[in-house]
């Protein structure tokens, strides 16, 4: 069994070229980092009416998912869980000793609501520590720091919400199971690309020599997106502690991943898009928020600088870059993959005509707008992939960006291949009248 821990944060991998095939041949080598939660839980400050804010705002979501903070404990009871799994060889067997920790690991006494999430709460913070040092580096500064919290919400793009009754007070609002999704589906892309690897002391991963995907890959990929598509939640996917050589790899997809995820949204604050008003919006029936609006132009520069911090950490923890850029493509893949899925349960075998349909109604708004043209506040994942790219492409030196991009495909193409086993399951359970959880049907 593989050793797995996030407190400690990550084997990380560190990045060599051998000249073994004309294509390409990335080398892994494992590191340990690690790290711990103190420094970054100090002195982050939630007023008062932000505090109630979110406290209101988590409550009537909950309540209106019909979702009671037993079910919120099982989940982070499940975290501590698979923490303590990974970790007991390093309690000597003693499977309650490494529970106890896990539990601790998952226990913030500092919380901004009762309803928070303590493990992602604690990831969030010490990632926005790590992405705001790394723009601090680049000569980016932050001009303030908004506060972070995770809301049930249906929706994978986060929403930058206004405090009531302030000025300058900002929550940005995580989808719940955004980052526990990531964490499963990196997983799952990582047992792929393991069979492209000769193992050895290092880990090499040979671009030039085919992938294959086997059942359990299809069986998994479905669990993850099963769960979060029907429970509401991924976190209630089967665990399971991949093999040790598939550490370097996860970590290092996901890690690129949540960097990025979180170096978008802080790069809103660099390019001073919090300064441009504000606009009311809904987040379920009955429940509103004064919300930040956002272009599409916005969120492509907020994808760039989530692309240069998300590069920053990687070279300040010293772990492979190109290999994290492609945990930012596996992103956008994912909650592409994940629209799908959505579809095929809620329309069955009809899901790919209604993709076509709603392509063709973006591609006449681009054509021809009108003054009531609607395009929504962030460009498809498609179209943000290939921007991705096209910065991959244009980052010295050109030999790293050449092979940042082809990794990058691989992965993209690593998750429509499984994508193709998996869909025909999504599509049959709408056959079965299984449809998705509350949460999406809002």
């Amino acid at each position: 069994p593989r050793r797995y821990s996030r407190r400690r944060a990550a084997l990380a991998a560190q990045l060599s070229v051998r000249d073994v095939r004309p294509i390409t041949a990335f080398t892994l080598c494992q590191m340990d980092h690690t790290g711990t939660y103190l420094g970054a839980l100090r002195g982050y400050e939630w007023s008062r009416e932000a505090r109630s804010f979110v406290d209101d705002l988590q409550q009537r979501a909950l309540r209106k998912l019909g979702i009671s903070d037993n079910r919120l404990s099982r989940v982070d009871e499940s975290v501590a869980l698979e923490i303590a799994e990974a970790r007991v060889d390093d309690f000597g067997g003693d499977i309650d000793a490494a529970l106890a920790a896990g539990r601790k690991e998952t226990t913030n006494p500092d919380l901004p609501t009762p309803s928070e999430l303590p493990f992602w709460y604690n990831i969030l913070l010490v990632y926005s520590n790590e992405i705001a040092a790394a723009a601090a580096e680049a000569g980016k500064p932050l001009a303030f720091r908004p506060m972070l919290a995770t809301l049930p919400s249906g929706h994978v793009n986060a929403v930058t919400a206004l405090v009531p009754d302030t000025r300058d007070q900002y929550v940005i609002l995580f989808e719940a199971g955004l980052f526990g999704f990531l964490n499963l589906v990196s997983k799952c892309v990582a047992s792929v690309l393991l069979t492209t690897a000769r193992l050895g002391d290092l880990i090499e991963l040979d671009l030039d020599k085919p992938w294959r995907v086997s059942r359990e890959d299809v069986s998994r990929f479905f669990d993850v997106y099963g769960a979060y598509i029907v429970a509401g939640n991924p976190m209630y996917a089967s665990r399971y502690l991949p093999s040790r050589d598939l550490l370097p790899i996860h970590h290092t997809l996901l890690q690129g991943a949540e960097y990025f995820v979180l170096g978008h949204e802080l790069g809103h604050v660099i390019e001073g898009h919090f300064d441009q008003g504000r606009q009311v919006a809904q987040v379920y029936p009955g429940i509103s928020i004064e919300q930040l609006p956002s272009t599409w132009r916005e969120e492509l520069d907020a994808d760039a600088n989530g692309f240069e911090l998300m590069l920053a950490v990687a070279r300040r923890k010293q772990f492979t870059a190109e290999l994290a850029y492609a945990g930012a493509e596996m992103f956008f893949t994912a909650i592409e993959l994940l629209e799908y899925a959505l579809l095929a349960i809620e329309s069955g075998t009809e899901w790919r005509k209604v993709v076509q349909q709603k392509y063709d109604r973006l591609r006449d708004s681009l054509l021809r707008p009108t003054p009531e043209t609607n395009l929504g506040s962030h460009p498809p994942p498609a179209m943000r992939r290939d921007y991705l790219r096209q910065l991959a492409g244009t980052t010295p030196p050109a030999e790293t960006a050449r092979r940042a991009n082809l990794l990058a495909e691989r992965v993209t193409e690593i998750m429509n291949a499984v994508w193709v086993e998996t869909a025909p399951l999504f599509e049959r359970l709408h056959a079965d009248g299984v449809r998705p959880a509350a949460v999406w049907g809002e």
